[in-house]
């Protein structure tokens, strides 16, 4: 099992645990309630928790149900992903490493997103970090370009490639 998917999966359970109702206790450990789902896939290796209409999931890869409409970067590599609903909406956070500099990435990205009928303003932000906002008629989209500092879900990042977390949301 590789480093992303234990990890992916512990977060996944404290959150989830969480947002499913189990913090905020009197007990110190993480109880998840009796009524949520818990799905577990190690030939898929996804994690998926589930309650009342609200879910999380957690999987390699880009969903299966990610929008179809909302581009991704260009010589993008998925290292994780955590998407979910509830009653309300749907969003997706994913993490990639992307050909860089930062501001060459962020921009491309940007452009692709323009091209693709996003609108917001061009990437904000320095050398280090930048960050894009957009949305289109269905989807609002913030991403966030980094130089890492280390490797990130077990990834090694090479030359110069760039840290990107991509968060989706259902308008």
């Amino acid at each position: 099992m590789k480093l992303f998917d234990i990890r992916n999966k512990v977060i996944l359970l404290v959150v989830g645990g969480c947002l499913l109702g189990a913090c905020g206790s009197s007990h110190p450990a993480i109880q998840i309630p009796s009524q949520a789902s818990i799905q577990y896939s190690k030939t898929g290796s996804s994690v998926v928790i589930s309650q009342n209409g609200n879910s999380m999931s957690s999987s390699e890869g880009i969903p299966s149900n990610f929008p179809k409409d909302v581009p991704l970067p260009d010589g993008a590599k998925v290292l994780g992903n955590l998407s979910g609903n509830n009653t309300s909406t749907t969003y997706f956070d994913i993490y990639f490493a992307v050909p860089g500099p930062v501001s060459a990435a962020a921009n491309s990205y940007y452009r692709l997103l323009t091209s693709k009928g996003f609108t917001g303003q061009p990437p904000q932000g320095g050398s280090g970090g930048m960050e894009i906002i957009a949305k289109s008629s269905a989807w609002s989209l913030s991403g966030t370009f980094e130089t890492p500092s280390g490797p990130t879900s077990g990834y090694n990042f090479t030359g110069n490639q760039v840290e990107l977390t991509l968060m989706v949301e259902k308008i």
